[in-house]
């Protein structure tokens, strides 16, 4: 027998012991018992048997020592391509929980070998973080510098900031102090101002009603910009800092130019605005920190009432105000936010919906900035490229001494880009706005929208776009679906790198085969009657992977969402405005 001689001479050449394996029908030799094929892998070397052969030398099942069969390394049952003989082919033949007899699971895995990862499967585990007491609970999600948080105005004078990064999520209620003195009414159309917001412990502090906040860090700062209705109904957009978990939104009126807040028409003693319209409402941050400066932030806002109608059709100005943190040369302990253009917000645009416009902390060839999206009035999607706003050098300025310090100092406006509209043919509102990555190219960028979001035709679409020598430019808009409900907030975006196909998977569209560099993409998610959805876009062609939209979490009513990644996982947060419910879990089916 030839396979016995060859391996008689190779075993008598070699003086080897093989004692971890019985020879079973190839002659004298006994070599003990196996426990897996690499074992009987000397045996495949000694035949010449190489990896591409249908017959090789595998431990046998009940482990009593090796035989010649059909390749079956994984042992499910199905063989690899040299021993399919026209059956099912094993795409995986070392892990077998890879199969074409097997059904897709939620584990990060191509069980089926349709080379598709997880399709049609999300995991959907929402873990409750927190009930708001307050009936006007609203929520804003930060996400800047590698911060994830969720800050929360509930309606009663308080802000809560979560942690969302990683599990177990983690709640605590921010503390709230004011440092103005409580003597210092100030006499109104209204009559007293109530807004300077008692201390904490204080019986008034319910003069303060905090029904949205929105915060953003930088190197561990906040910065923080909320809406106050009690005293002012139309919104007073109020601007401070975090010290530790205190809130600290107003110190010290005699330096800061908004320490009474952002209005348009004096009665609520905030800076003067541009626009005559009362009120402030959706407001978006977004904070850098600059180097060797305090940190600092671009508030974005629409000019309307609080609770104004998002259908109303009347157009409303887009305003961006900069905010930065300052503090006295001898006692840094003592700080406030001033803002720029002497407090007074500019005017960037127009929208005539009522979606929150979107503020994105970047860098690009043209200097560090913000990228401020929203829907324009006249159709299409507005962008502005605002620069990072330097300030001069306070430390000669300003010496603690009471009862009064130095006169407000001016503060210079922003240099704000001019506007570049795209898809103007389209009526777009509530934006969604992702950073992917810069490179010597440029910014890449993730869109999303909906369009006619006040008719019966609104659609949620999305576009990836790039931004190069102080121009934007845009790919052919993919729609992804039809919502059957009016909108209450913005998709969100999420980008992954890599997972969603194997590599060798071929687009049925382009023939283009994914690598290990474009087989992920981008995730969108988006609320529409309760339920939070969510479908992934290919790297590889630009094209919808999924089917069908998954379903991912199922509210008891209108939902906000956020998308972020965490642990190589794509997660989500979503608050439920009917339960006042904060929760959170996994998107991703990657364990």
């Amino acid at each position: 027998m030839r396979a016995a001689t060859l391996l008689r001479a190779a075993l008598a050449s070699s003086g080897a012991l093989l004692a971890s394996c019985s020879l079973m029908g190839l002659g004298e030799f006994d070599i003990g018992e196996c426990t897996n094929d690499d074992q009987c892998q000397s045996l495949n070397d000694a035949e010449g048997i190489d990896e591409t052969d249908c017959m090789a030398y595998q431990c046998r099942k009940d482990k009593t020592g090796c035989e010649l069969r059909k390749r079956d390394l994984d042992g499910d049952g199905v063989y690899a391509a040299a021993c399919a003989d026209g059956g099912p082919v094993d795409c995986d033949d070392q892990d077998g929980n890879r199969s074409p007899e097997l059904d897709e699971e939620c584990d990060g895995v191509d069980n089926d070998c349709d080379l598709v990862i997880d399709e049609g499967l999300s995991a959907g585990n929402g873990d409750e973080l927190i009930t708001f007491t307050g009936a006007n609970a609203r929520v804003y999600f930060s996400k800047a510098a590698g911060d994830l948080s969720v800050s929360v105005g509930n309606g009663s004078a308080s802000v809560e900031a979560i942690d969302i990064r990683q599990s177990p999520w983690e709640a605590s209620a921010l503390a709230y102090r004011s440092e103005i003195e409580q003597d210092k009414e100030v006499s109104t159309e209204e009559g007293i101002d109530k807004r300077k917001c008692p201390r904490l412990g204080s019986p008034d502090l319910t003069s303060c009603n905090f029904t949205e906040a929105v915060a953003a860090s930088s190197g561990g700062d906040f910065i923080v910009a909320a809406i106050d209705t009690e005293g002012c109904n139309d919104g007073l957009l109020r601007i401070g800092h975090l010290e530790g978990r205190e809130l600290v939104l107003r110190r010290p009126p005699e330096h800061s130019n908004i320490a009474y807040g952002v209005d348009s028409d004096g009665k609520c003693t905030g800076a003067s605005r541009a626009s005559g319209t009362l009120g402030v409402a959706r407001p978006a941050i977004a904070a850098r920190q600059p180097e060797g400066d305090y940190p600092q932030a671009l508030v974005g806002f629409i000019a309307a009432p609080q609770d104004s109608d998002a259908c109303a059709g009347a157009s409303t100005d887009v305003e961006v105000l900069g905010i930065f943190r300052e503090s006295i040369r001898n006692n840094p302990k003592i700080r406030w936010t001033s803002g720029t253009n002497d407090g007074v917000p500019q005017v960037i645009g127009q929208s005539a919906g009522g979606g929150r416009p979107v503020v994105l902390a970047t860098d690009t060839e043209d200097g560090p900035g913000y990228l401020v999206a929203y829907g324009a009035a006249g159709g299409g999607l507005a962008l502005h490229f605002v620069e990072e706003f330097p300030f001069r050098d306070h430390n000669n300025e300003y010496v603690l001494a009471t009862p009064h310090t130095t006169e407000i100092r001016a503060t210079a406006p922003l240099e704000i880009g001019a506007p570049r509209v795209l898809f103007e043919d389209r009526d777009i509102d509530h934006v969604a706005l992702l950073e992917v990555g810069a490179d010597d190219d440029g910014l890449r960028l993730g869109f999303a929208w909906i369009e006619d979001a006040c008719s019966s035709g609104r659609t949620l679409h999305f576009a990836e776009a790039g931004y190069e020598d102080g121009e934007f430019r845009a790919d052919e808009p993919l729609t992804i679906t039809k919502l059957s409900s009016p909108p209450t907030a913005a998709p969100t975006l999420s980008y992954v790198e890599q997972g969603f196909v194997m590599p060798g998977y071929e687009s049925p569209e382009t023939g283009d085969r994914a690598t290990a560099t474009n087989n992920g993409g981008f995730v969108i998610a988006w609320a529409d009657d309760g339920v939070l959805y969510a479908r992934r876009i290919l790297d590889l062609d630009q094209r919808l992977l999924d089917e069908q939209p998954l379903q991912v979490h199922q509210g008891e009513g209108l939902l906000t969402p956020l998308l972020f990644q965490a642990a190589e996982q794509t997660r989500f947060a979503v608050f439920d405005h009917e339960s006042s419910k904060l929760q959170a879990g996994e998107v991703s089916c990657t364990q």
